[in-house]
């Protein structure tokens, strides 16, 4: 039994007037294929101004209702009223529903009934979260919310299953299609254990979950997904359409896969649409191969060209035609029709299809004059597969494996037996090489002794001479393999090698030139002084997480105090004093500065003996204020602004 396709969008709280205008308008011009159920569900405030402009083709759903007809249950809607509004549909089940608001399956279940009892449709919406999923618990989530609707012995009829794995949806991700229809078939399994085979063969399961114009084709393909369920990218790729001009033109390819339709944007696109149209009138096509099929992520299918080579077709105009571009047409999804060209202004009798995702790079590069439309875009996918297939059977096809027919030959006899012959003598030939002694061991004429003994053979020592020999033989030997190699690299290589060594040979020479520099210069010999002298003491340090560092800084404060004391000790032997010269007048820089910036270093450890005096201060120099001891001293000084107006009013000015 073949079940009705339905699609459904489920528009969520998305939209407004001037988005919804924009769908219906392309809703109703889409309306009229009579083999597929399409719904929308946009917000409730929209349902009766969206039932107002769509046909009658396109129905309208609700997002959810209550069971019970009326009362004080604020915010929720009826089965009646929608039935009051003439909406025949109403989604209920939702994971949104379930998950954010808390709903039960036993809710989900009585809200069913009573909409069925309204003669209302329901689709009814199951599905498991991603960690029931890992938990290998996918049949049993979605066994449990279908057996709660089973226990109310309802009317299948007019209920939709919709299987939306809570992990997919508005993710991103998607269930593989194989995942899909391995779910679907579990749930058809379940209503023929459940309820009856009838019911099991009758509804419709779709499939909800990040459904997109790239994904829903493969996924239709499964015997067992009647259609999809699409969230909040039902929007996004009707406002692709929506943002297309009208088209204005039709053409009908007759093709062994069956028929294709186009409609041509003939207003925008003048030139390659009435070029295409009269190469149609003309047969000009007619019993020509779609020749080239560019596979991958975005891929394209290309014809027209009569030789069947690609580089064959004319124009009408007896000459290439120029581009045509128009700002609203893009290569955004599959099912456009394009022209075909060699560069700029080279159009021609080829076109292509775009039978993968967007392909942007085409944009501005070659002519988007029509689309195909309607259920004919699954015929145009149906030559890519073809195509497939083709290339699949000549791989397959494998080469005959040649053998010699003597037995054909009038003298086959006879070259057989020469065959048989030759192969004997190549077996003993390929044996290794014996000499006379392992040949003739009984020959009396043969001497007994060994040529070489193997006591001589370990005390052989190459003459000069043969060792020049031999050396030479193998830098010949070498110079043939640098050949060879040199041959086997083309000349792009070479050319890239030779760059590469003269690079590296220019860095090495400004490295050694940056080493002589830094040799010469005074500066960089002191510092290079510095640092080994830093890095030969640095050696001897323990580190901070050893244990022996502390005995280690004890033993250097030892050292140091015994320096000390041994610089003290020098001091009073010498009688060193400190002279101070009063006669000598002090600079201003010392007296402003407190230090003589002429003074040379002290050398040695005389600077051990030396004591630090400081200088008296000075009565007339204000010193800077402790903030620490504000409320201890008296002389702080309270800082105010002026402009403030508490201030401004305690001095009465306000």
């Amino acid at each position: 039994m073949t079940r009705k396709f339905f699609v459904g969008g489920n528009w969520k709280m998305n939209g407004d007037k001037k988005m919804i205008d924009g769908i219906c308008a392309f809703l109703n011009q889409s309306a009229g294929v009579t083999d597929v159920d399409v719904i929308v569900a946009p917000p409730a405030l929209y349902m009766t101004y969206v039932k107002d402009q769509l046909k009658n083709s396109v129905k309208v759903s609700a997002q959810n209702c209550y069971k019970v007809p009326k009362g004080a249950f604020t915010g929720e809607i009826s089965p009646a009223m929608l039935k009051d509004l003439g909406v025949e549909w109403v989604i209920l089940g939702h994971s949104e529903r379930r998950h954010i608001f808390g709903e039960s399956d036993q809710l989900i279940a009585e809200k069913t009934v009573h909409a069925l009892e309204n003669h209302v449709n329901v689709i009814f919406c199951i599905g498991e979260k991603l960690e029931e999923r890992e938990a290998g618990k996918t049949k049993d989530v979605n066994f449990r919310q279908m057996q709660a609707l089973v226990d109310k012995k309802v009317d299948w009829t007019n209920i939709v299953i919709a299987y939306e794995p809570v992990w997919a949806i508005g993710t991103g991700k998607t269930a593989s299609p194989e995942q899909a229809q391995e779910v679907h078939l579990w749930i058809r399994e379940f209503l023929k254990d459940k309820v009856s085979s009838d019911v099991a063969e009758k509804t419709r399961i779709i499939y909800g979950g990040s459904v997109t114009a790239e994904n829903c084709v493969d996924l239709g393909k499964k015997p067992d997904i009647d259609g999809f369920l699409v969230g909040g990218h039902s929007q996004v790729m009707s406002s692709q359409y929506i943002n297309e001009p009208v088209t204005t033109g039709k053409v009908i390819l007759h093709t062994t896969v069956g028929d294709i339709e186009i409609e041509l944007w003939t207003k925008e696109c003048p030139l390659a649409c009435r070029n295409f149209i009269q190469l149609c009138m003309e047969k000009y096509y007619d019993g020509t191969i779609f020749h080239r099929l560019v596979k991958g992520v975005d891929f394209i299918i290309q014809g027209g060209d009569p030789t069947g080579t690609g580089q064959g077709g004319e124009s009408i105009y007896g000459k290439p035609f120029k581009d045509e571009f128009h700002q609203r047409l893009r290569f955004n999804r599959r099912g456009l029709v394009g022209m075909a060209n060699a560069g700029k202004d080279d159009n021609g009798s080829q076109f292509f299809f775009t039978v993968g995702n967007e392909v942007r790079e085409l944009d501005k590069k070659h002519t988007l004059f029509g689309k195909v439309v309607g259920n004919t875009v699954f015929n145009m996918l149906k030559m890519t597969e073809e195509r497939l297939k083709e290339k699949k059977e000549k791989k397959r096809e494998k080469k005959p494996v040649e053998t010699k027919k003597l037995n054909l030959l009038s003298f086959g006899d006879e070259a057989e037996e020469d065959e048989m012959e030759v192969d004997q003598v190549n077996k003993v030939l390929n044996k290794k090489g014996k000499s006379a002694h392992d040949v003739l061991s009984d020959d009396a004429k043969l001497s007994k002794q060994v040529a070489v003994t193997a006591d001589e053979m370990a005390d052989y020592e190459p003459t000069e001479d043969a060792e020049r020999d031999a050396s030479t033989v193998s830098s010949i030997r070498a110079k043939f393999a640098a050949k060879r190699k040199i041959e086997e690299v083309d000349d792009d290589g070479k050319d890239e090698d030779f760059e590469k060594m003269i690079d590296d040979e220019r860095r090495k020479q400004e490295r050694e030139r940056m080493c002589v520099q830094e040799e010469q210069s005074e500066a960089m010999k002191l510092y290079h002084g510095l640092k080994l002298k830093f890095k030969s003491k640095a050696k001897d340090l323990v580190k901070t997480k050893d244990p022996n560092r502390e005995s280690q800084t004890m033993s250097m404060l030892e050292r140091f105090q015994k320096r000390l004391a041994a610089s003290n000790q020098s001091a009073i032997l010498h009688d060193k004093k400190i002279v101070i010269k009063e006669d000598e007048e002090e600079k201003p820089e010392e007296k402003k500065f407190g230090i003589d910036l002429d003074a040379e270093d002290v050398a040695g450890d005389d600077w051990m003996v030396h004591k630090f005096e400081a200088e008296d201060e000075d009565p007339n120099v204000s010193k800077a204020k402790d903030a620490n001891l504000r409320e201890e001293s008296e002389d702080w000084y309270d800082i105010h602004d002026p402009r403030n107006k508490m201030n401004q009013r305690r001095r009465g000015e306000v």
